[in-house]
């Protein structure tokens, strides 16, 4: 029965904590007509942080290449 209420402990506990930060979203700047990936340090770009079936769902910005770039 301990074994239980512990189990049941640690899930509340897990539950309750606090979520990981949300992922900074970045929608393609307005003119944006070709997406190209970049090994050049050219300032920053786009990394993928979540991926359905190779499709980028949710992105974040990065200055270390290669990220994704737009121009």
């Amino acid at each position: 029965m301990k074994l239980i209420y512990t189990v049941l402990a640690l899930t509340t506990l897990a539950m309750a904590a606090p979520a990981s930060p949300e992922v900074e979203k970045r929608a393609l700047p307005e003119g944006c007509a070709r997406v190209y990936w970049n090994t050049d340090a050219t300032g920053g770009g786009w990394g993928c942080a979540t991926a359905i079936n190779d499709v980028c769902e949710a992105y974040y910005w990065k200055t270390e290449p290669p990220y994704w770039s737009c121009n």
